[in-house]
């Protein structure tokens, strides 16, 4: 999971309504109108006239309104009849738009389009206004090109190798209007001196980025090379010196810890998308194959470090969430799957790797145990990023060596409370979903997470303060138990007679011990940030069984009969201590302005301001909810709320839960369905 960001870009601007239409006129009107145009306008140039099918009509370029640089609509052209026209036709009344068109766009100059003059001119000049948005500055430069760009595309190319500016980074408008990469600038009448706004977040480490690239663009035919000899297990003197020219894995890593970092940043982001629109995925992914077709034995040191590297920059990457998509469009995951795969973990056992040194090179024994430890825990880092996306989840959880290592990475000394850490975060997104609850279930995996989070490790190695170990040890805690209670309600029929007693017990526990503020503090300081608060809002609203109220006809979620009923009144016990445990992470999250941001994206709100009117009257959730809402109404501008989500919220919290009501469009189908039972 690690490091992560939110990817919430600002809301477009209001885009006015732009229409283009074509009609016939008469041909006198049209030469009338010139002449008042270009009788009105002084030092305007004439508007030329063309005649389709007996019918005057006057082209004008296809830009109306002020150029206040301000992002505004496009314009798609209408069809027309003569297809060597590139620019809309408007009858020749439509004087009140004509009219605000710039004088230096009435005509069409003779650099305006590629071939549309029989002498091109050799160099093209235009004036470049830059608006930094985060910054909020802008600057204006001079580009001068050898000729005219063909498209916007081969513009922003120019721009970027020129201002360090990403080409994937820029918007580029034209006279309030923005231009497509595969647009023609010649479509827009832009001539030689125009100027153009370009708007972007942050300037990039473009050469050096392109030439790390570049790098790995040379690496990969020369692993294919030496495969043969790698396969016969016996490294020589000679490929060794030949691997160490030839691989670069400290540049791959430079990627993560320098060009992507830190990982909030918007250079940081600007790289990350330079180094994906360049191939730089595809390239990284064909070093990861080849270095994967090798067992971890007969790996050489150097490119261990670059696998090393390779994973590093793969977990960076994908703490961005809208970039995880371009990572699984090439199959990423089972790459990463057998990294961490390198070598088995056992239980309570350091990792050690597999390598035979001869006498004389033992002092490489420890190096080669911390890069392989090193390889483990980035390559769980990633695979937890990738847990986000639902279509990831089921393919992780359904791997049951994964999830063994999961537990034996947990629970071995190697690692502190950090891969502890990030393996419980990722099994909690996995636990998103309701068919990744049969795997998670297995008696190996609660009591491997229980015996984690109960572990003493006073012992390590590691320096850090008693403090440190006991925020650390909390933060685990609380990662577990919205772990166990997105798999108590969701699937309690799953879980045996004794592991939901463990549950309860853990988290009745952590409830009473844990302050939702230094956990707030822990987890941002450790850079943990979620993206959504459906699934902890869906929490606080489970519609656990109320053993004191008089209605007879509540729906149960989950049919518990074949239990005996001390199971089914534990069962209760540990729903309701569920519900407790998902208001709590609501007063952890919703102390921070990101999570508070996300919640009004999404329109959940009011089903907060409710939590007080749907808990258990008297109960400690209910204490909570009152809290957090009192803490709400001092950072928001909370409104009391409306009659009919306070009647969703009730009925999400007493019969059907949130995810069914926020489905359903009329109140009065889910008052039918409850009437009904």
């Amino acid at each position: 999971m690690g490091n992560r960001e939110p990817e919430r870009s600002p809301p477009p601007s209001p885009e006015p309504e732009l229409r283009t239409e074509s009609r016939p006129c008469n041909l006198e009107a049209a030469k009338d109108h010139r002449a008042s145009v270009s009788g009105s306008e002084q030092g305007c140039e004439e508007h030329p006239v063309s005649i389709v099918n007996g019918h005057a009509h006057m082209r004008v370029p296809a830009v109306i309104g002020p150029a206040n640089g301000r992002p505004q609509a496009q314009v798609h052209e209408p069809e027309s009849h003569q297809p060597n026209h590139s620019v809309g036709l408007i009858p020749v009344s439509f004087t009140t738009q004509a009219s605000r068109l710039p004088a230096h766009s009435h005509t069409l100059g003779c650099c305006a389009r590629k071939g549309t003059c029989d002498q091109q001119p050799r160099e093209v000049t235009f004036q470049i206004v830059f608006h930094c948005v985060p910054e909020n500055k802008e600057k204006e430069k001079r580009l001068t090109l050898k000729g005219y760009p063909e498209s916007v595309l081969e513009l922003k190319e120019s721009i970027q190798a020129e201002y360090s500016i990403p080409a994937s980074c820029q918007r580029v408008y034209f006279e309030s209007l923005l231009i497509g990469d595969d647009e023609r600038l010649g479509s827009y009448w832009i001539r030689d001196g125009d100027t153009l706004h370009v708007y972007y977040n942050s300037e990039g480490d473009v050469k050096d980025v392109l030439e790390i690239i570049s790098s790995m663009r040379e690496m990969v035919p020369f692993l294919e090379s030496i495969q043969p000899e790698l396969s016969k297990g016996a490294l020589t003197t000679e490929l060794d010196i030949l691997i160490s020219r030839s691989v670069k894995a400290s540049k791959v890593e430079s990627l993560a810890s320098k060009y992507f970092w830190p990982c909030s940043t918007e250079r940081a982001n600007a790289n990350r998308l330079l180094f994906v629109s360049n191939n730089g995925l595809e390239l990284m992914h064909q070093l990861h194959v080849a270095l994967l077709r090798q067992p971890w034995k007969n790996t050489p040191l150097e490119l261990q470090y670059l696998e090393h590297a390779i994973l590093r920059t793969l977990w960076n990457i994908t703490a961005t969430f809208s970039i995880r998509t371009l990572v699984l469009r090439r199959p990423t995951l089972d790459a990463v799957g057998q990294s961490l795969l390198r070598v088995k973990v056992e239980h309570d056992a350091t990792i050690v790797a597999p390598h035979k040194l001869p006498a004389g090179r033992m002092a490489l024994r420890g190096e080669l145990n911390r890069v392989l430890s090193e390889v483990v825990y980035k390559a769980i880092g990633t695979i937890c990023n990738l847990a986000e996306l639902p279509e990831c989840r089921l393919q992780i959880a359904s791997n049951s060596k994964i999830l063994q290592q999961f537990i034996a990475v947990m629970l071995t000394p190697t690692y502190i409370y950090i891969a502890s850490l990030v393996t419980v975060a990722g099994m909690l997104c996995l636990a998103y979903s309701v068919e990744t609850h049969p795997y998670l279930t297995q008696p190996s995996i609660i009591e491997g997470v229980i015996e984690a989070c109960e572990r003493d490790r006073s012992w390590t190695h590691y320096r850090i303060t008693e403090e440190e170990r006991r925020l650390d040890s909390m933060l685990l805690r609380y990662f577990a138990a919205m772990f166990f209670a997105q798999l108590a309600t969701s699937s309690p029929h799953l879980l045996r007679p004794e592991q939901t007693t463990k549950l309860c017990n853990f988290l009745k526990s952590f409830l009473e011990e844990a302050d939702y503020r230094e956990v707030r503090e822990h987890e941002v300081k450790n850079g943990y940030i979620w993206s959504t608060m459906v699934p902890f809002v869906k929490l606080a609203y489970f519609p656990y069984t109320n053993p004191n109220r008089s209605c007879s006809s509540a729906t149960h979620v989950h049919t518990l009969t074949d239990r005996q009923s001390s199971d089914v009144e534990t069962v209760r016990k540990l729903q309701e201590l569920c519900v407790e445990a998902g208001i709590f992470s609501l007063q952890n999250m919703l102390s921070g302005a990101p999570a508070r941001e996300i919640l009004v994206e999404e329109g959940l709100v009011e089903y907060v301001t409710c939590l007080p009117w749907c808990t258990l009257p008297g109960s400690r959730a209910q204490e909570r909810a009152r809290d957090l809402v009192s803490a709400l109404r001092h950072e928001m501008q909370l409104h009391p709320p409306r009659l009919g989500t306070l009647t969703r919220a009730k009925l999400a919290a007493w019969h059907f839960g949130l995810e069914k009501v926020l489905r359903t469009i009329s109140v009065h189908e889910l008052l039918a369905e409850v009437y009904k039972s």
